[in-house]
């Protein structure tokens, strides 16, 4: 099931350890199913920053 949702085909697991399917399906569902893409969003910081801290 885990590979259907994942796109993963019999040929492609035919050819992948389960290692690397299991690392495809982690990086699959971290670039399509991410929610906090946000959050990890990098900004400069302002010198009010800098007082606050």
């Amino acid at each position: 099931m885990l590979c259907r949702t994942n796109k993963l085909t019999h040929d492609d697991m035919a050819m992948m350890t389960i290692g690397m399917c299991l690392e495809y399906m982690e990086t699959y569902n971290e670039v399509h199913h991410s929610k906090s893409t946000k959050k990890n969003k990098v900004v400069q910081a302002k010198q009010s920053d800098f007082d606050a801290f």
